[in-house]
């Protein structure tokens, strides 16, 4: 059917206002889109998606800038053979455009639908509640994005088809809605923005404050980096460098990690804890040549750590592991990971990649030289905690340096002893190398928080400007845990030997205003803990994909479970909680 084109006048001013307010605006808001599925689609390993996703946005940025000059032309009232031609150009144009928008938002709403789907099926299986403890609210941010982007992507194309089939074939009776429409697509390009973006849960006052504490921090660790002076002693500084020098790679942890079960037959990861390790496996196996476990581990070869990990000695071995892990894997709870340390392995050495699974660490147990400290000395009662078996002594007759072994520094301090210069190392460590940050492994009991030393290493690497990052078994451990912590006093804490109790409180001036210090700094604004919900908007996007990619891995370990049960009639726990031992 004929129908008559529409005045001039109108095109004119439909076009003039419809076309360049729609076109920006999606550009703008697909460039956001874009940068969410380059980030989702590199953790997901979708490499493909995120390649056609910039070729579709690419095409429409061309489409785009065809629309608006063929718009401009318009107005610029000079005559030509092809100023009737504009509606025409400008439309096909703006169809090609509206057509690869499209194309994009299939694109992104597979992804999205990908972590969508993991997430809700791990909320309906058994590994709910580790899933809601580690990461209250994802599911619902996941949720959100997805449906944002739904109605977006419906409300744009409605919008386009009415405005162009109203300019080309004139139907001036649906001119009203396709206003109706642009103001609409207006509107839910702005919402689909604040929900990628962030907008929507947006503290502008806590950045600020967030941005202050970084450049304090900064601050701090230029003035401690510009006064480094190597120690006089030249015995003591050549002890540092050599304990500096005894990192080991995340790869070769886990290597040792999946060794356990073959030198140690009876570990049980919900039992052992990293000082069962160390007098089981780490002892024995280094006796031979006598020297740090880190050292055996690199064959030899010196490493710097580009992190060191503060833990105490009572934690589940499964969940220091577990945190390191974490903290490769950008992850601020480790409830998750542990599950599948025991379970799927080779699912997080796949998501860690090469370049994480390079990263280097810095832990005491295995980078302190234990023939030369702790293995001649063994408690009475220091038994296996599953077998009950009791702990001998080492017998490698390697000399012991404690903290008052000669020969001495002039303070008294014991050069040879390696227990007594961790503040020593980090301060060296930072002061050489500018990214050097602290890993704090937190037990699930939060028993760190009472042990002397590991509250020292919180408190010098603070006060050095290091950057320092927590590692929880969950959030909710640590709402349960807030009371006490709130109560914490350095008189009340303890050590494996109450001389280094002695010797930290001795460098403390003020009892009092250390205790001040120290709740301000674990619950103070910008404090540790507080540090546990600042999020951008990039850190968000990967969370979502790396969290689904845990729980595929977990519905796979599930499944397998499952069909394991019921060929064999072996009652078979999978995905119980990590704190269950089964017998």
């Amino acid at each position: 059917t004929e129908c008559d084109p529409p005045p001039h006048d109108d095109v004119k001013a439909l076009l003039g206002f419809s076309v360049p307010v729609a076109t920006l605006s999606n550009l703008l808001t697909d460039a956001i889109l874009l940068e969410r599925i380059h980030v989702l689609g590199g953790i997901l390993e979708r490499l493909h998606v995120v390649c056609c996703a910039r070729c579709l946005w690419r095409a429409e940025a061309f489409f785009a800038v065809i629309c608006c000059v063929m718009i401009l032309r318009m107005w610029t009232d000079v005559d030509s053979d092809l100023d009737n031609m504009i509606p025409i150009i400008s439309g096909t144009g703006s169809i090609f455009f509206q057509v690869l928008r499209a194309l994009l938002c299939i694109v992104a709403l597979r992804l999205f639908l990908v972590p969508v789907r993991s997430l809700r099926t791990a909320a309906r299986s058994e590994w709910a509640s580790e899933l809601e403890e580690s990461h209250p609210g994802l599911q619902a941010t996941a949720n959100l994005e997805f449906v944002a982007l739904v109605v977006n992507a419906s409300v744009s194309l409605t919008s386009a088809s009415c405005i162009w089939y109203s300019v080309l074939f004139g139907w001036t009776d649906i001119e009203i809605a396709a206003w109706v429409l642009v103001a609409l697509d207006s509107i839910s390009n702005i919402g689909l923005m604040m929900v990628m973006t962030g907008m929507l849960h947006r503290d502008t006052q806590r950045e600020r404050a967030m941005r202050d504490a970084e450049l304090r921090r900064q601050h701090r660790h230029e003035e401690m980096c510009a006064a480094y002076q190597k120690d006089a002693d030249g015995g003591w500084q050549e002890m540092v460098e050599d304990l500096a020098s005894r990192g080991f790679t995340l790869e070769q942890l886990l290597a040792f990690y999946k060794t356990l079960p073959d030198v140690m037959p009876h570990y049980d990861p919900g039992v052992h804890r990293t000082r069962d390790i160390v007098r089981q496996v780490i002892i024995p196996h280094s006796s031979d040549q006598k020297c740090a476990y880190a050292v055996k581990m690199m064959g030899g070869i010196p490493t710097r750590p580009g992190k060191m990990v503060t833990h105490n000695w009572s934690n589940l071995f499964r969940d220091l592991v577990a945190a390191i892990v974490a903290d490769a894997l950008h992850e601020q709870c480790f409830l998750m990971i542990a599950a599948l340390l025991e379970r799927d392995i080779s699912s997080l050495e796949r998501m860690l990649g090469p370049e994480a699974l390079a990263s280097t660490y810095w832990v005491c147990a295995f980078s302190v030289n234990q023939h030369a400290s702790t293995c001649g000395f063994v408690s009475s009662q220091a038994a296996d905690p599953k077998t009950g078996a009791r702990y001998s002594a080492c017998e490698c007759g390697q000399v012991k340096y404690l903290n008052g072994t000669p020969p001495l520094r002039s303070d008294g301090s014991s050069i040879r002893c390696e227990m007594n210069k961790f503040d020593s190392v980090m301060e060296y460590l930072s002061a050489t190398n500018r990214d050097f940050a602290q890993v704090v492994a937190v037990d699930r009991d939060f028993c760190l928080f009472s042990r002397a030393w590991c509250v020292a290493e919180i408190v010098e690497a603070n006060k050095m400007g290091m950057r320092q990052s927590l590692k929880l078994s969950s959030k909710q451990a640590l709402k349960q845990e807030c009371d006490q912590l709130r109560s914490l006093d350095v008189r009340n804490m303890q050590a494996a030997r109450q001389e280094d109790v002695a010797e930290i409180l001795a460098k403390i001036p003020d009892i009092n205003g250390f205790n001040a210090a120290l709740q301000q700094m674990l619950f103070g604004q910008q404090g540790l803990f507080d540090s546990l919900d600042n999020f951008d908007v990039i850190e968000r996007a990967a969370q979502i994909g790396k969290v689904s990619l845990f729980a595929e891995a977990a519905l796979r370990v599930s499944g397998s479970g499952s069909k394991e049960k019921s060929e064999t009639g072996v009652a078979v726990v999978v995905g119980a909680s990590c704190d269950r031992v089964t017998n």
